[in-house]
C-alpha cells in the first residue's frame, strides 16, 4: 500500500461527567503526576493525542450531534437527547443507524 492509500483508524474518547480521575492533572500522556487512567495513557501512547481540542457546545448532546454531523449547534439544532440527534440525521443528512 502506497502512503496515499494509507488506511487510518479514527477514535474519539468521548467522557460525560469528569470526576477528579479524569482530570489532565491525573494523566501520564498530559503530563500529570498520578494515573488515574491506565487505559487510556496505554492508548495514547500509541496515539495522537490533541491537546488544545474545543467543543461546539458545553452540553453533551448537542456537541456529540455536532462531531457526527460536522454543523454547529445551531445549525443541526440538537439540543437534548440521543433521540433529538437520531431525528436530525435522519432529516438533515439522511444517515441512520441502529
Amino acid at each position: 500500500m502506497t502512503e496515499q492509500n494509507t488506511l487510518y483508524n479514527i477514535g474519539f474518547d468521548l467522557t460525560y461527567d469528569q470526576k477528579a480521575w479524569l482530570y489532565s492533572d491525573h494523566l501520564p500522556f498530559y503530563e500529570g503526576p498520578i494515573n488515574t487512567a491506565p487505559f487510556l495513557d496505554g492508548l495514547a501512547r500509541r496515539s495522537v493525542v490533541f491537546e488544545r481540542a474545543h467543543s461546539s457546545s458545553s452540553w453533551t448532546a448537542p456537541a456529540t450531534a455536532s462531531i457526527f454531523t460536522s454543523l454547529y449547534p445551531n445549525q443541526h439544532q440538537v439540543w437534548t437527547g440521543f433521540m433529538a440527534a437520531k431525528l436530525v440525521f435522519r432529516k438533515k443528512r439522511g444517515l441512520t443507524w441502529g
